[in-house]
């Protein structure tokens, strides 16, 4: 529970010991278990001791690990399967280190996904700083560099890799990490599989997948459905998925046609201010916030044996994506003699709100207490990579060369609108029918990005492999105001970005590898239409003139040392400095006003620590992540809502924590698998994060946390099986997410005077299903 602080520096909580010792218990409890393991099996079952992984995130090429000289974390549909996991945000969050989850949204479909301090997120405006890719197709839209997680299908998915550092052969936004999804086909995936499973707050959820081999051709489908009506109030959820693909394989080459469409609408309410969160965990401050997404896409890729020693691997798409949001809020106009006024300064300067048809809008019930904004976003986007891999000795060293080009471009038409209404008692929004005319924006937005790279490995001798890269890539950002000027702008964008990297081969199947890469990320649409302090915009319901943006540098450096025998054992020393990074400056009473900007350095440097073992019928693994993400660069920022801040304004200090990344993160789990039935359990530590909007760090952060779910399996026959997942366990109270706004702004909470918002999280919740396999 949260306490005041007699100091006056917001709100204080006390420390969260007994969460911390949760975690370690049960950390001891699996340790102990497994001990108990070892006494009974004399068998082990041995980890390879080479896997085979993606280098580039088209996947034309694939390297042995041990000649990778970067950490890559590597998972397929059994793992996520045996996890029982809800969609790849919350396996990756159970399972991957360095990887936690926020949830500014209150929905479990809606995460930011963040590693080692950098973040995928489905929000405009977030400073997107993962590429993630989908059978070598770029997730992140051109629009805002989003990602979409409920839009990749959950059933479709054959492996997941997670490579770490500024790898520049993963393209834009590879600033932290890249994320490869690849899907299944019918040559892989034969046999039917439905599952039928639901649960607490109206879940339920449906999944079949198909997959048949005939001759040389091969057709693989699947089709899921989600729904739930949420824990808190107003908060339904749907997400539906079909993705298809035919393959055919032919003389020495391969084809593969998919097709995906998904369609989603899910509200997410937001964060709750803290006095109001103590008293009702499971209420909203204002709704509806509802975001309704619609996908279609088309991948054709090509893959030929050329010679023995050489691959060619192209890669074409389609993407029709349509977004619309609907958010319900307070109003942030004034009144003046009984009109709606946007701003009063003085008596000689009035800026009357125009509607949509000429007239002023006169202040009535009807209009003075809050808005509906609606934005539409249609993007069409196409693209093409066409890649050569060649294998050929040089000198009579092993050598393995990947040289490619990337073309993708498209369109994406933006507009909103903000129409004037009244909160009814339950604090949610009833429309007047008149519209700010000022805050209408359409424009257009052309994007064309284009990159040619090459890698290439070199094994110097038995032990030693050295690993170069170089990526040339170049941006061109269009925008087109239709309603007037203000927002037209051609932005170019051009950068080669280099890595080079060492791995080393020592006795007994020690590894250890170093690597320095680079990789940027380009200013998005929405950053460069809202980047002026003198006029800042309500995210992402409006944008102005757009002063220049520099990209966003960062260079990895990394040492690390990995083992694959017997227990996998993995350590690895990182820092990423990001120059002239991104970010969003908070410069009004409202919490989604300000800004974009350079703010200079930003740094992440940590450590990650994994280990994990399977021995007979048991399966561990545990790991840590040390995360120190500071800022580097002092600068001064508005912050209206700062409880400390002197004339609106505070003060970040070089070392200062970013918000909403924990230095410590803490992961273990453990299976137990018999003849017939499974169990398993898992925890997951994340330390205290302080609150966007607190970028001074003078507040108390979010306290550490534990979060412990378990689950089990029963096989009934040979097609039958029984499943069932328990999430929260200990029911723990927390929040991921948090900021600084005004609670006042609503009539009802004019007794409020805390600022901090809060996301609570999800509470104990339990989901059981049965599942059928045609599979022998």
């Amino acid at each position: 529970m949260a306490h005041p602080d007699k100091s006056g520096r917001g709100c204080y909580r006390r420390p969260n010991f007994p969460k911390v010792a949760n975690f370690w218990k049960v950390v001891a409890m699996m340790l102990f278990f497994n001990c108990q393991s070892y006494a009974q099996n004399d068998n082990p079952v041995l980890l390879d001791s080479i896997e085979i992984v993606g280098i580039t995130g088209l996947h034309g090429m694939n390297m042995a690990r041990n000649k990778v000289s970067s950490k890559i974390q590597t998972a397929n549909y059994q793992d996520f399967n045996r996890l029982q996991s809800t969609d790849y945000t919350d396996f990756l969050n159970q399972r991957f280190s360095a990887v936690h989850l926020n949830d500014p949204n209150g929905n479990m479909l809606y995460p930011d996904v963040q590693y080692r301090g950098f973040v995928a997120s489905p929000l405009l405006g977030m400073s997107q700083g993962i590429a993630v890719y989908q059978d070598g197709v770029r997730m992140n839209e051109l629009f805002g560099d989003i990602v979409n997680w409920e839009l990749i299908p959950r059933g479709a998915v054959a492996n997941v890799e997670l490579s770490s550092g500024s790898n520049p052969l993963y393209g834009l936004n590879a600033l932290g990490g890249a994320l490869s999804f690849q899907t299944k086909s019918g040559f892989s995936h034969k046999g039917q599989s439905f599952a039928l499973n639901g649960g607490s707050f109206g879940r339920i959820s449906a999944d079949y997948s198909g997959g048949w081999q005939r001759n040389n051709s091969a057709f693989f489908i699947n089709a899921n459905h989600f729904r739930e009506d949420g824990w808190r109030k107003y908060s339904p959820s749907v997400s539906s998925q079909i993705f298809s693909k035919y393959s055919i394989l032919k003389d020495k080459s391969t084809w593969n046609i998919a097709l995906n469409v998904s369609k989603s609408n899910m509200r997410g309410n937001g964060p709750l201010p803290i006095e109001l969160l103590a008293t009702e965990r499971s209420t909203v401050f204002t709704y509806p916030d509802n975001i309704e997404n619609t996908l279609g896409s088309v991948t054709v890729q090509y893959l030929k044996q050329l010679s023995p020693t050489s691959k060619l691997n192209t890669n074409f798409y389609f993407k029709h994506k349509k977004t619309d949001t609907f958010n319900g809020d307070v109003s942030p106009y004034d009144d003046f003699n009984g009109f709606m006024v946007e701003e009063v300064e003085d008596t000689t300067k009035i800026e009357y709100l125009i509607d949509q048809n000429g007239n002023r809008i006169k202040e009535t019930e009807s209009v003075a207490s809050a808005i509906n904004n609606r934005t539409k976003t249609v993007q069409n986007s196409m693209g093409g990579t066409v890649q050569l891999a060649f294998t050929k000795p040089i000198l009579g060293k092993n050598n393995q060369l990947v040289v490619g080009a990337n073309v993708e471009g498209g369109q994406a038409n933006f507009t909103s609108s903000t129409e004037l209404g009244q909160l009814t008692e339950a604090r949610g929004t009833i429309g007047s029918g008149l519209y700010d005319l000022e805050a209408n924006v359409f424009v257009k937005t052309y994007v064309i990005n284009s990159s040619l790279y090459a890698t290439n490995a070199l094994s110097i001798s038995d032990k030693m492999t050295v690993n170069v890269s170089l990526t040339v890539g170049h941006s061109l950002i269009e925008l087109k105001d239709q309603i007037g000027e203000e927002l037209n702008g051609t932005h170019n964008f051009l950068r080669v970005n280099p890595s080079v990297g060492v791995v080393y081969e020592l006795p007994k199947n020690v590894h250890l590898y170093a690597n320095f890469a680079q990789s940027m990320r380009n200013p998005t649409p929405v950053e460069l239409t809202c980047a002026d302090e003198d006029a800042p915009c309500r995210l992402p319901n409006a944008f102005l003139s757009d002063p220049p943006l520099k990209q966003a540098q960062a260079r990895t450096a990394e040492i690390g040392v990995w083992t694959g025998k017997k227990i996998r054992f993995e350590a690895s020393l990182f820092s990423t400095v990001v120059k002239d990074d991104i970010y969003f400056i908070s410069s009004g009473p409202s919490r989604n006003t300000g800004f974009f900007t350079n703010i200079g350095d930003t740094r992440r440097a940590g450590l990650e620590l994994s280990l994990s073992k399977n021995k007979g019928n048991w399966r561990w693994q545990t790991s840590y992540t040390l995360t120190n993400a500071t800022f580097q660069t002092p600068f001064v920022v508005n912050s209206p809502n700062h409880p400390e801040a002197q004339d609106n304004e505070i003060t970040i200090e070089k070392s200062n924590r970013l918000p909403l990344i924990p230095q410590h993160i803490a992961k273990a789990g453990m299976d137990y698998a018999a003849k017939k039935w499974t169990i398993g359990i898992d925890a997951i530590f994340n330390g205290s994060q302080y609150l966007r909007g607190d970028e001074a760090n003078l507040l108390a952060p979010l306290p550490s946390f534990t979060l412990v779910n378990c689950r089990a399996e029963f096989t009934l026959n040979k097609h039958w099986t029984l499943f069932g997942r328990i999430q929260n366990v200990l029911n723990s109270r927390f929040e991921t997410f948090g900021l600084l706004g005004n609670p006042r702004e609503v009539e009802d909470f004019k007794n409020l005077t805390q600022p901090q918002f809060l996301t609570p999280n999800t509470p104990l919740a339990l989901n059981m299903g049965i599942k059928w396999t045609s599979q022998q």
